[in-house]
Parts: C-alpha cells; sequence; structure tokens
C-alpha cells in the first residue's frame, strides 16, 4: 500500500488479507480520534453522536439535560474503546502464555493414506486457552459490530 497523486494504492498482496491490512490504519486512526474528542482543550467542540443519544434514550423527545448529555458521552467513549479494542490484535490470546503444547502423530494406513491425530499436552490449560480465545471473538464480534452501526459517526 502506497499513497501517490491518485491517492492511496493498494498492491495485489496487500488484498491477500485486507484485515491485516487495514487493522493497524483502523487501529491508529480509532485511538488519535479518542486522544483528539477527549482533548480538553476541544470540549467545545465535541458532541456526542444522536445516534448514541438515540440508543441511549429511545423514548426522548426535545433537548437532552446535561446529565444525559454527559451519560451519552460516557457510553460513546466505551463504544469507541470497544472498537479500539476489536481493532488491537495484540489483544488476541498468545498461545505462548499457555502451558500446554499440540503433539502430532502420524501413522500410515493400509490404503497408503496417512491419518494425523493432533492431541494437547495439558487438558486444562487448552481448555483455558479455548475459553479465553472464546471471549477474545466475542469482544471482537462485540467492536466490529459496534464499528458498523457507528461508522458514520466518526467525526467531530
Amino acid at each position: 500500500m502506497y499513497m501517490n497523486r491518485k491517492g492511496i494504492q493498494f498492491g495485489v498482496k496487500d488484498t491477500w488479507s485486507l484485515d491485516s491490512t487495514l487493522n493497524p490504519i483502523l487501529l491508529s486512526a480509532l485511538i488519535k480520534f479518542k486522544e483528539v474528542i477527549t482533548d480538553p482543550s476541544r470540549k467545545d467542540w465535541v458532541g456526542v453522536p444522536s445516534l448514541v443519544l438515540a440508543d441511549l434514550y429511545p423514548d426522548h423527545k426535545g433537548n437532552f439535560t446535561d446529565e444525559q448529555l454527559e451519560e451519552g458521552s460516557k457510553l460513546w467513549l466505551e463504544i469507541i474503546d470497544k472498537m479500539i479494542y476489536a481493532f488491537d490484535t495484540k489483544n488476541e490470546p498468545n498461545l505462548k502464555d499457555y502451558a500446554f503444547e499440540f503433539n502430532h502423530l502420524t501413522q500410515e494406513r493400509e490404503d497408503g493414506n496417512v491419518s494425523v491425530n493432533i492431541k494437547v499436552t495439558n487438558e486444562n490449560e487448552y481448555s483455558r486457552y479455548k475459553v479465553d480465545e472464546a471471549l477474545y471473538r466475542t469482544k471482537v464480534e462485540e467492536g466490529l459490530v459496534l464499528f458498523g452501526k457507528y461508522y458514520q459517526c466518526l467525526w467531530w
């Protein structure tokens, strides 16, 4: 990926795994966005997206109170944090942090094919990893759904 006078250009290799290509860009942008909207010197420029307020107060009509806007602002920052989490691959559980390994056992069958049996060395640690991985995937999915929902609210 590179920039020229025509704009951002993607190479063939960039498209092989667009999530890997775009994640660091979106992560960096979301972190900077949060930094800007939480900067006290910009508080008069920053608001709460109407979609966030509508989700928080679905039956509300008219102007919002300062307390409602403050609650909306807190929710908006929580939503942004969930988006940031979703794009930060450092949050993914690392196999090296768990006390198990995979053993690959191969055996040639009578028909000439090979069967592969994969076993783990520590079932408890493997179970802990699977729980952590499932929790991570759930949180990533939540952040990605929120990113899609609030994509057009990412401005100040």
